[in-house]
This record gives C-alpha cells, structure tokens and sequence, in this order.
C-alpha cells in the first residue's frame, strides 16, 4: 500500500471514526447511566448509536480509499456508501423501539435485498442474467436475515465488551480474506468499523449495561456481506466455497457460555476456523495476489 494512502487509511478511515464513537457511545451512555438511577425498571439505553457509527466507520474508511460521495453513481463499486447507509439506518430503526419479531425479520431483510441490489444491478446482462440478479438478492436477504437473527440473540445474552471484541475478530479475520480475495478495497472499508467497535469494547468496560444487541448485528452482518459481494462479483472470485465458508462466520457471534471470556475464545476461534478456511480455499500462492496484480495499483497517483 502507498505511504500517503496508508496514512489517510489510518488517521482519517481509522482513529476518525473511532475517536468520533468513542465520544459519542461515552456521552450518549454517561447519560442514560445517569437517568436510569431515577427509574424503577431499567430501559435498553442508547442502542441505536452503535449501528450508525458503525456504518459510518466503513462509509468514512471507503472514501478515503475512493474519494467518490455521489449521489448514486453508475459504477456500482462505488456504492458502498449508499448500501451501509441503508443498513445502518435500518438497523437503526430497528433498535428505536421494542418491536415483534416479524417487523424485526422484515426489516433485516429488506436491509440485506436493498445492499445487494445496489451492489450488483449494475452487473446484468453482462455478469448476471435477471434470475440470477433476484436468485442472489433473495439469497443474501435471507441467509443475512437469519445471520442477524441468531447474531443477535447470541449477543443480547452476552456482556457489551465480550460481544464488541467478538466483532473485531470476526471482522479482523474476515479483513484479510478480502484482500487475498483481490478485493482490496473493501478489506480497506474495515477498518472504520474495526475502530468503532474497538471504541464499543472501551466504553462498554465502564459501562455495564452497554450492550450489542438490537441492530448491530444487523450491521455486522452487512458489512461482511458488502465485503463478500464485492469479492464475489466485482473481482471474479477464484473460489465459490471459500466465500460460503466466510459467509457462515458471523453465526459464531451466536454461540454463548456462561462466561463472557470463554464465549469471546469459542466466538473468535470459531469466525477464525471458517474464515481461515476461506482464505485456504482461494489458492492464492502465498506472496502473491489474485492474477498477480497490485490490488492498490489504482492509488498509486493519489
């Protein structure tokens, strides 16, 4: 990577972002902890912001890469920021208030089919036939739905710090897997969300009653899933079964124990298993990226 695009990467796509939640999430929790020893019950607190600063992170880290914001722009590469924004808010509504269970479904869903359309409508007739378009939007709609579902029923019984630190493995792993995958780019997006968690797992230690549940996972999951179409389909991936197996990472965040630290090793080694095996199913030969080509070449003049 270029010594300029590296500094932009961190200081705008990485400590931005992460200076920005860790103030936010701290002032945000600092005051319901202090409304909250003047009610009798407890309510959920400030779940909402998470969500959207974590799609800000990704949105932020995938503008320094591409210094593109349009407002919907022909090249559906450069619509990531259009696709988390709709996931963020989404999953942010989402977290506004106590709501059944099918309404939950529903919006997930029309998250994850809105993200993929954006993606990849750009792609047919060429790379996709229309079938093909509807066979995967459906697909990432569904499986993504029920990803989220049972992501966020696993961190809702888990304490803030353990499920936060949870998603930076899982994310952490799945980052270098894009970039093997010629997805460089994306592998780039990341980080913004990487440092927002981290802040998470920082407030959510002074914080007891900071949790993940209600949305995040919503996002967690979209932001793999935006990792994994462009991988999928923007780049000609080398290997279908290892993005499957990539895929089924986020289901580790499901798993819980009775302690938070045993649940955090078995949630990290288990995203590390399948995203391992991923990046073994690439064959790519070590050194050497998809083709042989430099996935920053396109930077190099910024």
């Amino acid at each position: 990577m270029p010594n300029e695009l590296l500094i932009r990467v961190v200081l705008h796509g990485g400590i931005l972002p992460g200076l920005v939640a860790t103030v936010l999430l701290g002032l945000l929790w600092w005051r319901h902890a202090k409304r909250s020893k003047d009610q009798t019950e407890p309510r959920p607190g400030p779940v909402w912001a998470l969500p959207i600063l974590m799609a800000f992170g990704v949105i932020v880290a995938d503008y320094v890469v591409k210094q593109s914001a349009d407002l919907w722009p022909d090249d559906n590469t450069k619509r990531v920021l259009h696709a988390m924004a709709l996931i963020g808010l989404l999953a942010a509504a989402e977290s506004l208030a106590r709501v059944p269970l099918l309404v939950r479904l529903l919006t997930r869903a029309a998250a994850f089919a809105g993200a993929t359309w954006m993606l990849t409508e750009g792609y047919r007739p060429g790379v996709l036939s229309d079938a093909q378009l509807w066979l995967l939007v459906a697909s990432c709609a569904i499986g993504g739905t029920s990803l989220a579902t049972l992501a966020d029923r696993g961190l809702s019984k888990t304490i803030g710090w353990s499920g936060s630190l949870a998603a930076v493995a899982l994310l952490g792993v799945v980052q270098p897997f894009l970039y093997f995958a010629g997805f460089a780019t994306g592998s780039i997006a990341l980080v913004g969300s990487l440092a927002v968690l981290s802040a998470a797992a920082l407030v959510s230690i002074a914080f007891k009653r900071f949790t993940l549940a209600r949305g995040s996972a919503t996002v967690i999951v979209g932001v793999v899933l935006i990792g994994l179409l462009g991988a999928g389909i923007q780049t000609e991936p080398k290997s279908v079964p290892a993005l499957i197996a990539v895929a089924l990472a986020p289901a580790a965040l499901g798993i819980t124990l009775t302690k938070p630290i045993p649940t955090l090793a078995v949630r990290a080694g288990i995203a590390g298993l399948l995203v391992g095996a991923g990046i073994g199913l690439v064959h790519i030969p070590s050194g050497e990226t998809p083709d042989g080509d430099d996935p920053y070449a396109d930077y190099y003049a910024d």
